[in-house]
């Protein structure tokens, strides 16, 4: 038989746990609007850096939006937006890559690495360093 006191220190946790994983996640930082930036190794000239200019549209957690390079490269993504995490991606079908944006928001700023991959073998095919402010 379990002692009462550890009995009580069990249920104790376990409604802890249950009450915490019913709070809400907080208030979700609004990023919609234009950003402006760089992102390295990125592209197939030079050191691989380029600008980048992205637009968020967002609701509430959901993200869309384009990411346009200084090459007039233009690309429309999906992702989400959680506390102050930020994600987003898009699939290329013409050469089986998937593109996979993660960064960090703080302030004025969204900064964090990108890789593209086989969308077949899962493989790393590039990546590199992003950021962008308003």
């Amino acid at each position: 038989m379990i002692p009462r006191m550890i009995r009580h220190l069990v249920l104790i946790s376990l409604l802890i746990i249950l009450i915490s994983c019913d709070q809400p996640l907080g208030t979700t930082i609004d990023i919609s609007g234009r950003w402006t930036g760089n992102a390295t190794n990125f592209v197939d000239i030079g050191d691989g850096s380029t600008t980048i200019i992205i637009t968020f549209d967002q609701d509430k957690e959901r993200l869309s939006g384009s990411l346009t390079t200084s090459l007039g490269s233009r690309y429309e993504f999906t992702g989400s937006i959680l506390r102050d995490d930020v994600f987003f991606f898009w699939r290329n079908t013409e050469d089986d890559t998937d593109h996979r944006f993660t960064g960090l928001y703080t302030g004025r700023t969204i900064s964090g690495t990108w890789r593209m991959g086989d969308m077949k073998t899962f493989e790393t095919l590039k990546n590199g360093q992003w950021t962008v402010s308003r």
